[in-house]
């Protein structure tokens, strides 16, 4: 895979593996076996870079250098309510039945809803 996940949660760090199949249960991807952790932070690693989502701050990092998506004013309402989004997306091009091109894009970030029931989404795209 172009880019491989890693994560820490529980004072451990977690590396997807190369060939995603998960350590506890070989019919399942890598990331079974995080889907269920508390996650402090999570990492797309490839091609000499790294992008981060903070889901303590909701801080995102390209390289190191960090960035935030969101409003200040939201800053208070995010400790311990961010939920982890992270999905592939594939597009798959056909001339006819042959496939001409395949184009994964990378996407994570953060979700929370607030005690008034408004839901917040901060996404970054990789690709």
């Amino acid at each position: 895979m172009k880019y491989l996940f890693g994560c820490s949660y529980e004072n451990k760090t977690y590396y997807q593996r190369e060939d995603d199949v998960s350590r506890t249960d070989e019919t399942k991807s890598s990331f079974y076996d995080i889907k269920d952790k508390q996650i402090d932070r999570f990492w797309l690693n490839g091609e000499g870079n790294r992008y981060e989502v903070d889901l303590r701050t909701g801080e995102f990092a390209i390289n190191g250098i960090k960035f935030k998506l969101h409003d200040d004013e939201l800053d208070d309402k995010l400790e311990g309510k961010l939920r982890l989004i992270y999905y592939r997306r594939h597009t798959h091009s056909f001339q006819g039945t042959n496939e001409t091109s395949h184009k994964i894009e990378f996407h994570i970030g953060w979700q929370m809803t607030d005690e008034k029931g408004k839901n917040y989404k901060q996404i970054i795209r990789i690709q």
